[in-house]
């Protein structure tokens, strides 16, 4: 979830394929920090893991008039190439 005011959260997620069971390995939680700083905090997590993100990452940033999900891409995340349904 992208947010500022309220938290930007993302969750890395495991996927037993045998048991078929999610597991959520790790996550992160900040208000009030730039994509730069959360993609920091996201990026040891692998960068070949991919991204899902929600259509609020459509939006575009208020400075740059950048899409919020392309703010996180340039950052070196694999952002899927649309949101997540």
């Amino acid at each position: 979830d992208f947010g500022w005011d309220h938290p930007f959260a993302a969750v890395s997620l495991a996927w037993d394929r045998d048991a078929d069971c999610v597991y959520v390995t790790k996550a992160y939680r900040q208000k009030e920090a730039t994509p730069v700083i959360h993609a920091a905090a996201i990026k040891p997590w692998g960068h070949w893991v991919p991204c899902a993100w929600p259509h609020d990452g459509y939006q575009h940033d208020k400075g740059s008039g950048d899409q919020l999900s392309d703010l996180y891409r340039k950052q070196g995340l694999n952002m899927l190439h649309e949101h997540a349904t």
